[in-house]
């Protein structure tokens, strides 16, 4: 299993998807301020609709609903070329919404997703997976996202880091995305730590990895749908 670099994009943004077999293109959604109080109604790359994997809002943050979520497109439907991905709210956020996009190879096209998890937190500075069915191979991949910054979220104990991002430069919400390639069956238990109870969720996924599937290399790129490029620390 290998992970292509991530980009960040606003609804509308282009994308396009790294070469390579037993593809998937995986999309994980923020959103913040007030509305809506629902997933988005739909969400497509090229007028093809993506498959919702997990998704979790928190309608009681301090500063308003906040959103996580994930979804993906297999092989036999990934567009080729530069493409639009877009979404569709029921009601606008008042805040922002924007998604993070990658393309993950060597996947499982028969069963792609394994156990999911969602949490939201108001009080606690811990947001919690809970148990995940875990087999050899399998990636790990997990989003917080808290609704109000700057908060510092740490990522679950042996996970790697793909985008963490602690500022608000254009008024971000803070969240972190973390994965791990699983190297023994069983279960895992990921956690992200945040400095303050502000209002938070988190989601969580099980990508099934294609037989001999293996282990990869991720490497983090954080891009906007604008003229400016921000790595946050990341090399």
């Amino acid at each position: 299993m290998a992970i292509g670099s991530p980009t960040q994009l606003a609804n509308g943004g282009s994308y396009t998807a790294d070469s390579g077999s037993d593809r998937i293109v995986l999309v994980v959604l923020t959103a913040n301020g007030g509305n809506p109080p629902a997933p988005p109604t739909a969400m497509t790359l090229n007028g093809v609709a993506l498959t919702s994997i997990v998704y979790e809002v928190d309608n009681a943050g301090t500063t308003g609903k906040v959103h996580s979520g994930q979804f993906y497109i297999k092989e036999s439907n990934i567009p080729t070329g530069s493409n639009t991905l877009s979404w569709t709210w029921g009601s606008t956020p008042a805040g922002f919404d924007r998604a993070i996009v990658f393309t993950l190879t060597g996947i499982n096209q028969t069963t792609r997703i394994g156990s999911t998890s969602s949490a939201s937190e108001d009080s606690s500075t811990t947001i919690s997976s809970g148990s995940l069915s875990v087999s050899v191979d399998d990636l790990v991949l997990c989003h917080c996202t808290v609704a109000s910054g700057p908060t510092t979220i740490s990522d679950p104990s042996g996970y790697i880091n793909d985008i963490n991002v602690n500022s608000s430069p254009y008024n971000f919400n803070d969240q972190s995305v973390t994965h791990k390639i699983v190297t023994a069956n069983g279960t895992e238990s990921p956690a992200f730590t945040i400095s303050a109870a502000s209002g938070g969720v988190a989601t969580f996924s099980v990508i099934k990895a294609a037989a001999g599937g293996g282990g990869g290399t991720f490497k983090p790129y954080w891009a906007l749908n604008r003229s400016s490029i921000i790595n946050s620390g990341i090399s």
